[in-house]
């Protein structure tokens, strides 16, 4: 993956260093991703609460945001840092436009009366984080395209000696 010798003045990691870490960092991911909106689902339904929004379509995006994470994370010394950005900001993007029409519980509230609670607004203004990423992801890859080692000498400083 490495696109030339390392730019004078950075130190790039190598990659199964990268790997290693990029790997380390897929159990917090899934944890914060798939587990606890999966674990707050089941929760929400053995306590009577019914969820318009699957277990599933939160399990296979928080894997497909997790994977590109990790992804991303090991491109980033190379030129392939800002595509794969770019794939994870459309990406989540998609799975935010997924949770949008099912953003509701029904909460049982008496034996004739159910309350529905919707939090479309909080998944729309969560629509603010991959808009960023996507601009930065853009960004970065227009800047690999003119200078890659411009970004590695301040991503992967040397050491001082």
């Amino acid at each position: 993956m490495s696109f030339g010798p390392d730019p004078p003045g950075a130190e790039l990691p190598s990659v199964p260093r990268r790997a290693t870490l990029g790997l380390l960092r897929v159990f917090p991911l899934l944890i914060l991703l798939v587990g606890v909106p999966t674990a707050i689902l089941d929760y929400l339904a053995g306590a009577g609460v019914r969820s318009e929004t699957s277990v599933f379509t939160v399990s296979v995006g928080g894997l497909a945001l997790t994977a590109l994470s990790t992804a991303r994370y090991i491109a980033r010394p190379t030129a392939a840092y800002g595509p794969v950005g770019l794939v994870r900001s459309i990406v989540a993007f998609g799975y935010l436009w997924l949770l949008l029409p099912t953003a509701s519980v029904l909460l049982p509230a008496g034996s004739h009366v159910t309350l529905a609670l919707d939090y479309s607004s909080v998944v729309e203004a969560l629509f603010v984080i991959p808009a960023l990423l996507f601009v930065t992801a853009v960004l970065v890859t227009v800047q690999d395209q003119r200078n890659l080692g411009a970004r590695l000498r301040v991503d992967f400083p040397g050491r001082l000696r």
